[in-house]
């Protein structure tokens, strides 16, 4: 194990001098065979190592040394960014780094951290946002990209190293399917691809993957604007909504993983978290209504705004109408007109029966109804009056 490691070592320490030279160097070869028996490390295979590997992304800096397992099971030691970078440019579709070793440190929120389980890694990606394989190929394809079918995929047994039957996908509904049900697999490389631009691709590597989804969002997210669009609900309430829109295609996956802050004249509302929010307004005056839009991945925050005022209640009044026709047996009641402008619509109600009008005026005929007593309402809808009585009584005589 020593030699192994003062190996490595000292091949990337050659390696911050000159391009990465595999073959000519003999550090580490596709062909290579280790006869020493190595300790098995602690090793995270997993989809989003392509991501925390990405030194572009800026939530968590990697602390090094680090050291990653290859498809091989050789281990290889980094020392840098650069000899990073390096090894990753010289990864083809039979040679790859398929995990990174537990543990290893990161920067982030100038804390430096150790990640040492699954679960903290798992943790540590979620938190960042960060794209693995499998959701790039369920969120990215047919959005970013079009993979050329069929494909095959084959099911890795972590615990034991050891693999399925292969199996070939037709369908982009068996590529979705095959994917939630399997939280661990490998892709037969090369796999051929059709980028936004309808460009033909082919892939060596999850990392190659990993790179075009990283351009495709690059310009998915640059193309992206927000707005802000509102209705009014009821009163001085009002639902607010982010809307946005690409113009490089379908953003919906994009969308879906968006976080949402809203804020009224500079102050966070920290109960909005959503894509539509309602807001009541309480007291007159004008309002700028914003949200702050974060989408994985992207970036810059998209930012809209909406702008508001909120005028103070008129001074109402109260509903009432006159009987403004009598002849016959036929009678007119109306609702001032003064009056009937503050409201929305009305319901008339005869003797405890709601009739058929709906707007400022009535007419009934009756002639059939016996002698007597009888009351007529009415009552008003959606006015912006908060003084005033919405509902009026009449008792009159039918002779």
């Amino acid at each position: 194990m020593k030699l192994y490691n003062l190996h490595i070592y000292k091949c990337y320490h050659y390696l911050l001098l000159s391009f990465l030279a595999l073959s000519l160097n003999g550090c580490l070869q596709e062909n290579d065979v280790f006869d020493d028996v190595f300790p098995e490390p602690s090793v995270v295979v997993d989809f989003a190592v392509p991501a925390i590997l990405d030194t572009s992304q800026t939530c968590a800096t990697l602390v090094f040394p680090i050291e990653l397992t290859t498809n091989f099971n050789n281990i290889v030691s980094i020392e840098n960014e650069e000899g990073l970078n390096d090894f990753l440019n010289s990864q083809t579709a039979s040679f790859f780094a398929s995990g990174i070793n537990l543990p290893f440190n990161i920067l982030k929120n100038d804390t430096v951290e150790t990640i040492a389980t699954e679960t903290t890694f798992n943790n540590l990606i979620e938190s960042c946002g960060l794209f693995s394989v499998a959701t790039i190929l369920q969120q990215l394809n047919r959005t970013c990209f079009s993979i050329q079918l069929p494909i095959t995929l084959e099911v890795s047994d972590i615990a034991d190293n050891s693999s399925s039957v292969p199996t070939t996908i037709s369908l982009n509904e068996e590529l979705n399917t095959f994917v939630a049900q399997n939280n661990a697999f490998t892709i037969a490389y090369p796999i051929t691809v059709f980028n936004l631009r309808q460009e033909e691709v082919i892939l060596q590597n999850d990392f190659e993957l990993y790179d075009l989804a990283k351009t495709c969002l690059s310009l998915a997210c640059g193309n992206i604007n927000s707005t802000v669009s509102r209705v009014r609900s009821e009163g001085n309430s009002y639902t607010f909504t982010a809307n946005l829109l690409s113009g490089v295609g379908n953003i919906s996956s994009l969308e879906s993983r968006a976080t949402y802050k809203w804020f009224i004249n500079d102050e966070l509302q920290e109960e909005a978290v959503t894509k539509d929010v309602i807001f009541e307004f309480s007291e007159e005056g004008d309002f700028e209504v914003c949200v702050n839009v974060t989408i994985p991945n992207c970036i810059t925050e998209q930012e809209a705004c909406s702008f508001i005022s909120i005028e103070a209640p008129e001074s109402c009044s109260d509903i009432s109408f006159e009987n403004t026709f009598e002849e016959s047996g036929i009678f007119k009641f109306e609702v001032p007109q003064d009056i009937a402008v503050n409201y929305e619509s009305f319901r008339w109600i005869f003797n405890d029966v709601t009739q058929d009008a709906t707007t400022s005026s009535l007419t009934l005929d009756l002639n059939d109804w016996n002698p007597g007593e009888y009351f007529l309402d009415v009552i008003g809808f959606g006015d912006n009056c908060d003084t005033n009585n919405d509902g009026f009584t009449v008792e009159f005589l039918v002779q």
